[in-house]
Parts: structure tokens; C-alpha cells; sequence
């Protein structure tokens, strides 16, 4: 990726930045994120990587109040899913 980055003249510094926001703004990586600040175009590509994550169901359901229930509902069960696919597929640390 950096590469084809670099044939289009972009300083190295803002590759780096570009690369770090690609490969770190993940839906189920969301908790590890929080504790380290973003910029603005990192809080935009975690913004964008959550909504297609929760699909545009997900996104008109929550603009009414029990949208907002479910969709927080459905945050918590794919935060939870999420956990437990590295113990079920034997990956878990001992």
C-alpha cells in the first residue's frame, strides 16, 4: 500500500499517517482505539468503518429511539461475537 502511495509524490510522514489509519480503524478492534487520540480524518474513517459495519438497517433504525435501543443491543452481541472468535477458532491466548 505505502507504495503505490509513494508513486503519487506523498510526503513519507503522511503515508505512514494514511497507513496507520488504513490498517487501525477497525469495527472489532473499537475498544483498543479508544485510548489513543485520533485525528479528524481518523475519527471519520472509524465513523465510516462502523456504519458499514451495523449496514444501512442498522443506520436507519437508529434514528428513532428504539432504533437506538436495537442498535446498541446489536453493538454489544457483535462486540461479543467478536471476542469469541479467536477462542473458537483455538486462537485464544493460555
Amino acid at each position: 500500500m505505502t507504495e503505490q502511495l509513494a508513486a503519487f509524490n506523498i510526503a513519507h510522514d503522511s503515508i505512514q499517517e494514511i497507513a496507520d489509519m488504513i490498517t487501525g480503524m477497525s469495527f472489532l478492534h473499537r475498544e483498543p482505539l479508544k485510548k489513543r487520540p485520533l485525528s479528524l480524518e481518523g475519527k471519520v474513517i472509524q465513523d465510516a468503518d462502523m456504519l458499514d459495519a451495523i449496514g444501512a438497517a442498522g443506520i436507519g433504525l437508529m434514528n428513532t429511539k428504539t432504533g437506538a435501543g436495537l442498535a446498541e443491543e446489536q453493538h454489544q452481541f457483535l462486540l461479543q461475537f467478536a471476542a469469541r472468535i479467536p477462542k473458537e477458532a483455538g486462537m485464544a491466548k493460555s
